[in-house]
C-alpha cells in the first residue's frame, strides 16, 4: 500500500481511538448503565484496538492487511451500537468509528 493511504489509515484509527476513549468515558460517568454497557464494553476495545492498528501501520508489518480488517469489523460494530443512542458523544463516536473502517477497508484492498 502507498504511503499516503498507510498515514491516512492511521490518522483515522488516532481519531477512531480518541473518540472511543472519550465516549466510554462518558459513559463510565452516566447513570444509565443499562443503556451503555455494550456501548462501553465495544468502544473500549475499539480504542484498543484501534491503537494497536495504529503500531502495526507505524511498523508495516506484514499483518497489516488482516489487523485493518479487524479494526474495520470492529469499528463498524461500534458504530452500529453507538447509533442506537441519542447523545451527541454517541454520534461523534459512530462518525469516527465509519470513517476509521472505511479507511481500514481501503487499506486493506476491499474498497477502492
Amino acid at each position: 500500500m502507498s504511503l499516503e493511504s498507510n498515514l491516512n489509515c492511521r490518522d483515522a484509527c488516532q481519531k477512531c481511538a480518541t473518540a472511543c476513549d472519550e465516549c466510554a468515558s462518558v459513559n463510565l460517568r452516566d447513570d444509565n448503565k443499562e443503556t451503555t454497557r455494550a456501548s462501553i464494553q465495544l468502544a473500549l476495545e475499539c480504542a484498543l484496538l484501534c491503537d494497536t492498528t495504529t503500531r502495526i501501520l507505524e511498523r508495516e508489518s506484514k499483518f497489516a492487511d488482516a489487523v485493518c480488517l479487524a479494526c474495520a469489523e470492529l469499528c463498524r460494530e461500534c458504530a452500529e451500537e453507538c447509533r442506537k443512542h441519542s447523545e451527541q458523544h454517541f454520534h461523534d463516536c459512530a462518525d469516527a468509528c465509519d470513517a476509521c473502517a472505511t479507511e481500514c477497508e481501503m487499506f486493506a484492498g476491499i474498497l477502492v
